[in-house]
This record gives structure tokens, sequence and C-alpha cells, in this order.
């Protein structure tokens, strides 16, 4: 049964006392954007980009297998999740297509070869069905 003296309670969103919200204004909220699509779309384009010098620096590693792992356990799908999670789609696909991108690049110069389309489909797949275990944010985040 629910408790009465709960209900009449005001909700806590978790913003401060003195936050004013006021319709079209756009903010980051622990740690998403929320508000128009240019603001996410702009927020989630310097994560992206930040991304990259990560990138560059998995291209110079010597131990192929490591640099394999890394993207695909650390610097991947992974970074992108929170995000994918809590940034509404339509503003952002093309932001996450970029970072699809980026980790199709760093994985073509990490085996040091070029991925087909019909490839790179396999290589997204879990490794337990023969693929790479290289997840798209892109089509994830749409689901």
């Amino acid at each position: 049964m629910l408790d009465e003296s709960l209900s009449r309670e005001p909700l806590d969103w978790g913003f401060p006392k003195d936050t004013k919200m006021r319709k079209g204004d756009a903010f980051d909220f622990l740690g998403a954007p929320i508000g128009s699509d240019q603001h996410c779309a702009a927020f989630l384009g310097k994560k992206v980009e930040e991304l990259k010098a990560t990138f560059r620096m998995l291209r110079k590693m010597e131990d192929r297998q490591a640099a394999y792992c890394l993207l695909r356990a650390c610097d991947s799908f992974g970074k992108m999740v929170y995000y994918m999670r809590a940034v509404p789609g339509t503003g952002v696909r093309k932001t996450f297509r970029k970072f699809d991108a980026l980790v199709k690049d760093a994985m073509e110069d990490i085996c040091e070869l070029g991925f087909s389309d019909r490839s790179w489909k396999q290589a997204k797949l879990a490794i337990r069905l023969g693929g790479l275990g290289l997840r798209s944010t892109e089509e994830h985040q749409l689901k």
C-alpha cells in the first residue's frame, strides 16, 4: 500500500533549488546534454573529438592484440553507452555515425588492412557469432 505522506511531498529531481527552467534552453545535467538537437550534437561532437587522441595512441602500440583488446573493451562502444541512453536520438545520429567511423578507421590501422562493408558488418557481430565484438553506437542507439 502506498504511504500517503510520500505522495504529498514535491518531487526532487536533483536540480539545485535556484535552477530556473525555461522552454528552449539547453544545459548539461549529470554529464549529459539536455535540450536542443544542436546542443546535444555539439556536446557529443566534443566528446568524439577528445577520443581521437586515444585512437591515435592505440594505432601507435606495437602489440596489435593489446591495441585491439583496448579498442574493443575500453575505447569504443563502452565510451558512448551512457550518452546513447541519456541523449535523444534524433539530433545525434550523425555524431554516433562519425564515432563508428573512427572506431572502424582505428581497427583498420591496428589490423593494417581495410574492411569491406560485408567484413565490417561481420566485425560488428559478437565474438561468439564470429565477429570482433565492435558494436555500432549508431545501430544500438536507435533500438
